[in-house]
């Protein structure tokens, strides 16, 4: 009789309601199903993005399907995610971009709906201090999950982050005075055009900008920007003003408030006798008293194969934010496919030009840079980059001295250190982290990481 007694006051202790009547767990579930991957394969970079509609549209940062942020977006695009256990690519086509642009959103349509997914409400009136999590797909998550023999599956599989939102803004300058959630959820490249969910699974904002100089501090441009394109293209959708369990709640929800009120009866004449006051007693302190934590060493990533470990590198600072991964995650080389050699011993970002905010790694084999189109590293287009010869320079890793290297290959127009200082041909310059060079204008500027 007493063990009925202690598992009749445990449940009224621990008992609780999910949204909507989900589990905790199941909320997440539908979270994954609602994020996407968007690939820019013009740009060679990926970012993320959420359902919308019958799930035939995808909602995403601008920058992650304009390589050039010249106003026009590149034309292969592809949505990708697991659905049934199996990979799914979609070509994808932008159908709609704010005015102004500044606002940082794009309305992707697919020729068919990605079933097996579902597309999550979009939440309205955030506030600060709500819980928050941050689903997609950062970079630095698939440089780990590739391994030989993988496939595309391994780069299907989204990262989950929590937080909380530390702030409103009704218009935030650096995204054209969009409404905006600044929250501490974290964030990475990879993460531009991901969905910002409540507790419930409703989408409150898309993750675009990250602070440079200022931890904890992210940006995500609000659902409610997106109104004007889902009017004109008449697409579905569900709107709610809060995280709740609805407006009509279900049978499931009710039977369970009905038992626990029914149990805190029986509670309640258990704690009119002393013996039931003694029960009730020892299973609450059963129940709140948290259990033992053992002693757990601590522990360190091994440094990968034929990769030195490397400490964190240095955030330039300066604000205002810049957004997620400078723009967007360069797109990872597929698994069996060609590609920059994954043991990268340091990287640089491109931090103006056709490739701005594209990050490379940089290994013992040349990453040489020009407008030869068969050159093995960073190509540039004549039309963005006239000035840049066809084979203009090269940097590596010199194994030797654990230094990285940069030397101009003879090029008509130079190679220069941030500070201007041209670069004498076929000598080659130690750089260290935070140096700065460009290829014949400073509009074609890059900086080792």
């Amino acid at each position: 009789m007493r063990n009925w007694y202690a598992a009749v006051v445990g449940l009224i202790l621990i008992g609780s309601v999910g949204c909507g009547g989900k589990s905790e767990e199941g909320v997440r579930a539908d979270m994954v199903l609602g994020t996407v991957r968007v690939i820019n394969i013009d740009g060679q970079a990926t970012g993320s993005g959420v359902l919308l509609g019958n799930g035939d549209y995808v909602a995403t940062n601008w920058h992650v399907v304009d390589e050039n942020l010249d106003g026009r977006p590149d034309r292969k695009l592809l949505v990708a995610a697991m659905v049934d256990s199996k990979t799914r690519t979609l070509p994808a086509e932008v159908v709609w971009s704010p005015t102004p642009i500044d606002r940082d959103l794009a309305i992707l349509h697919l020729p068919e709906a990605l079933r097996g997914r579902s597309s999550p409400a979009l939440r309205s009136g955030p506030q600060a201090g709500e819980a928050a999590w941050a689903i997609g797909f950062p970079g630095v998550s698939d440089d780990f999950a590739i391994v030989e023999g993988s496939d595309l599956s391994v780069l299907l599989s989204p990262t989950i982050n929590q937080g909380s939102i530390s702030r409103i803004h009704d218009a935030l300058g650096p995204l054209g005075g969009a409404r905006a959630i600044q929250h501490q959820v974290p964030i990475n490249p990879g993460n531009s055009g991901g969905p910002l969910y409540d507790r419930c699974g409703n989408v409150m904002g898309l993750n675009t900008l990250a602070s440079r100089d200022a931890q904890g501090t992210n940006f995500a441009v609000s659902v409610a920007e997106l109104e004007p394109g889902l009017q004109s293209l008449n697409i579905r959708r569900t709107v709610v003003t809060s995280c709740s369990v609805g407006s009509g709640t279900s049978w499931g929800v009710w039977l369970l408030l009905s038992t626990t009120l029914v149990l805190a009866g029986t509670a309640l004449v258990l704690s009119m006798t002393k013996g039931g006051r003694q029960v009730v007693r020892n299973v609450t302190r059963r129940v709140t008293q948290p259990a033992p934590i053992a002693s757990v060493p601590s522990a360190h990533l091994p440094p990968l194969p034929g990769r030195p470990p490397v400490g964190l590198p240095p955030v330039p600072g300066g604000l205002p934010p810049v957004p997620v991964g400078g723009m967007r995650q360069p797109l990872p080389p597929l698994p069996g496919a060609p590609g920059v050699s994954g043991n990268a011993f340091a990287q640089m970002k491109a931090v103006s030009g056709e490739y701005f905010g594209m990050l490379f790694g940089i290994d013992d084999k040349p990453i040489l840079m020009g407008r030869d189109p068969t050159l093995r590293g960073v190509v540039f287009s004549a039309d963005s980059a006239g000035s840049v010869s066809k084979q203009h320079c090269e940097v590596r890793w010199d194994p030797m001295r654990h230094v990285i290297t940069l030397t101009d290959l003879g090029s008509s127009n130079g190679t220069f250190m941030g500070d201007h200082t041209r670069l004498s041909a076929h000598t080659p310059r130690d750089l260290r982290s935070g140096d700065r060079f460009y290829l014949a204008t400073p509009g074609v500027m890059f900086e080792i990481l």
